[in-house]
């Protein structure tokens, strides 16, 4: 699970990452030993379900991309 919450934190953390998750989402996921069901959630971008398997909730819209990041 502490996979799953440390690769979404660096999607919002790292602008390079988040820009070669775009480019490569499957092989990151891998290389980060997500499971199948995480990958499949985070590609399917299913909010809900991300927060019931990781125990955290969206504090503000959950359809709104919030980076830490200057782009």
């Amino acid at each position: 699970m502490s996979k799953l919450i440390d690769f979404m934190h660096k999607l919002g953390a790292d602008a390079s990452f988040a820009t070669a998750y775009q480019l490569e989402p499957e092989k990151l996921m891998a290389d980060a030993e997500l499971s199948a069901q995480e990958q499949q959630l985070l590609l399917a971008q299913d909010v809900a379900a991300l927060e019931v398997l990781t125990g955290l909730q969206a504090k503000a819209n959950p359809k709104k991309t919030v980076n830490s990041y200057a782009k």
